[in-house]
């Protein structure tokens, strides 16, 4: 009886940690929220920080990655946006100081495709 070769043995086990990645994989994939860790699946939020000149002068030292965020100040525009991974609008607010806070929104941001798109504004949403 001929015994089976080291290269069959690597194949055989290289398939089989495939074909148990895939398992996970596919179970992660069908838990609605699932992320892993334990944590509540995140989205992506437009932050979006409105502020005036000496807001941002007390406040600008406690801004989280200030190189991350888009200013309209030179223009006249007193706001700043940043794209944040959040789990929810309160995170994703979070990464905005505590003095301008009050006056700060979140958008959630959704990816479609046309037809999504064109359903989503045909139901008058």
């Amino acid at each position: 009886m001929k015994l089976p070769g080291v290269r069959s043995l690597l194949l055989l086990g290289c398939m089989a940690i495939l074909v148990l990645a895939a398992g996970a994989l596919a179970r992660n994939a069908q838990t609605p929220g699932a992320s892993g860790g334990g944590k509540p699946a995140e989205s992506e939020w437009l932050v979006e920080s409105p502020h005036t000149p000496a807001q941002m002068a007390q406040a600008a030292d406690r801004i989280k990655d200030i190189a991350l965020w888009h200013w309209g100040c030179e223009s006249g525009d007193h706001r700043g946006w940043i794209i944040v991974r959040a789990a929810d609008e309160q995170a994703a607010l979070g990464i905005v100081p505590e003095a301008l806070r009050g006056r700060a929104r979140a958008h959630k941001l959704n990816r479609f495709t046309i037809a999504q798109l064109k359903a989503f504004h045909e139901h008058g949403q």
